[in-house]
């Protein structure tokens, strides 16, 4: 049982710190948003946040560590944002580019989250 509770806290935590710049850009986004009177989103957010988003996953990893099919799920996703991150910061030159990426890596830390959320929700079934 509390095997059961140490994986589930730390799900949790994971989901928690994983979604937390994402959620940060959004409500960042509709405030700016608002107070301006036209769109605005920071989309570096998440890739400035990156630190707190490998800390979710590591979490992720050893909450899942005794599900194998759940731990190739968030090896492959966090290995997606990880890669991108590591090109950004090695061939971030040109600026379209860059900006691509950054966009795959806010979409990629997004498919994170939602498998992360998916793994909770299949820890208290």
């Amino acid at each position: 049982m509390g095997n059961h509770k140490l994986k589930s806290i730390m799900a949790i935590a994971g989901t928690i710190l994983v979604l937390f710049p994402i959620l940060f850009m959004l409500m960042t986004s509709l405030i700016g948003s608002i107070a301006e009177g036209y769109f605005l989103m920071d989309y570096m957010l998440p890739a400035e946040l990156s630190v707190v988003i490998f800390i979710g996953f590591i979490f992720f990893i050893f909450s899942s560590w005794t599900s194998r099919s759940d731990t190739v799920l968030f090896v492959l996703m966090g290995a997606i944002a990880l890669i991108l991150f590591l090109i950004i910061i090695i061939f971030g030159g040109d600026f379209i580019f860059t900006m691509i990426l950054l966009i795959l890596f806010d979409i990629a830390v997004l498919a994170l989250g939602i498998v992360g959320i998916l793994y909770c929700r299949k820890l208290f079934k």
